[in-house]
């Protein structure tokens, strides 16, 4: 995961120690127990950290989901990067191969949590919230399409999407 660069701060400080202990954590309770069991009591409990802490470096469960999911990214996003370094440094097979590796193991790890997320949609909903808080996440409907899912009427005009009706014919 690329994580961003702390200025002035010591990357083995107890900060830095509590925060990655919490995610550890985390990862561990959520692959053995489920979203739906883990309070954040168990995952301070777990860490072995004051649960205090863990809204000290996640502002909600919602963050620190949002956080595991990063974390459990892994290479992916590098190998993604990169793939335009490595034209013509292996065949076309190889550099795929590696790439859809590194999706594949990315893919593994996520599934168990994304499934969990959705059978609690109030959680989902604040991790997408927080998603879009940090930029790493656009609304998946435009959104046109959106406020008809919502049930909203149809926006005056209708876009492309529309429904067009034929005109009728005009006389003489």
């Amino acid at each position: 995961m690329a994580r961003p660069a702390a200025t002035g701060v010591n990357p083995h400080s107890p900060a830095i120690d509590q925060k990655e202990k919490l995610i550890a954590a985390t990862e561990r309770l959520l692959c053995s127990q489920g979203l739906g069991c883990v309070t954040t009591r168990d995952i301070a409990r777990a860490a072995k950290v004051a649960e205090g802490a863990l809204y000290h470096h996640f502002g909600d469960k919602a963050e620190l989901i949002l956080s595991v999911v990063l974390h459990q990214l892994g290479d992916f996003p590098d190998v993604l990067q990169g793939l335009p370094l490595q034209i013509g440094q292996n065949t076309v097979q190889k550099n795929l191969e590696r790439v859809l590796e590194s999706a594949f193991a990315f893919h593994h790890r996520i599934a168990p949590l994304v499934c969990s997320l959705f059978a609690d949609q109030e959680l989902l909903a604040r991790v997408r919230r927080r998603e879009f808080q940090h930029g790493l996440a656009r609304p998946f409907f435009p959104r046109r399409l959106r406020r008809r899912s919502q049930g909203a009427p149809p926006v005056a005009g209708g876009g492309p999407c529309a429904r067009r009706r034929p005109r009728p014919e005009r006389r003489g």
